[in-house]
């Protein structure tokens, strides 16, 4: 097992770290690897979440091991910023992730995307909108990006479908369930074409956006 990796999902459990924060200490030590060999001199400079989340590092790698595990068993690659699969873009969040959970068939790079979202409860207007914008955005290759969620997310991915495009659901839980329930049938067609991508392990439960 990469024990970069685990380290990673292992301080990401601990409320409070972040992917900025993640970033910074790789920045200082080169690797988490590092850090961890330094622990208990590293405590004292870190108040706050870093502090308990490497006071609580062995309970957080058994947590880490288990989601990897998890992982391994349904088909989820693990990201991490640091990998070449990783989106370049989404360094210039304002949070950006440290890790990105992905499952499917499509790459996170290397195509043009745009992403579709909307309201849950669209007008007949809406609807058609977004299904002449998707048309014409598939014609010219690019990957529509969305959330799965009723209305105007789950027409961007169909139409999307429907063209022969490529689409990626973007989900705020764990993927080793899908939220809405009534929408399962459209994930799995998206694997077929796409990927479900989520910054949250397995065992995840919805985070509200």
């Amino acid at each position: 097992m990469n024990e970069e990796l685990r380290l990673l999902v292992a301080l990401l459990q601990e409320p409070g770290v972040s992917g900025k924060l993640i970033r910074r200490l790789r920045r200082e030590y080169g690797t988490l690897t590092a850090l961890q060999s330094s622990l208990q001199r590293e405590l004292k400079r870190y108040p706050g979440p870093l502090q308990r989340g490497l006071a609580s590092l062995p309970a957080h790698l058994e947590k880490a091991d288990l989601i990897l595990q998890t992982c391994q068993r349904l088909n989820i690659q693990v990201v991490p910023y640091w990998d070449k699969r990783f989106p370049v873009l989404l360094e210039e969040a304002v949070q950006p992730p440290a890790v990105l959970y992905v499952k499917g068939t499509l790459s996170l790079s290397g195509y043009p995307a745009v992403a579709v979202v909307g309201t849950r409860k669209p007008s007949a207007y809406g609807l058609r909108a977004t299904a002449h914008f998707v048309e014409a955005l598939v014609a010219q290759g690019v990957v529509i990006v969305s959330g799965l969620a009723y209305g105007i997310d789950a027409k961007a991915h169909q139409v999307a479908l429907q063209q022969g495009g490529k689409t990626l659901a973007v989900l705020a839980h764990g993927l080793d369930r899908i939220y809405p329930s009534a929408h399962k049938r459209l994930a799995e067609a998206i694997l077929a074409a796409g990927a479900w991508v989520s910054e949250y392990p397995p065992g995840t439960g919805l985070h509200p956006l």
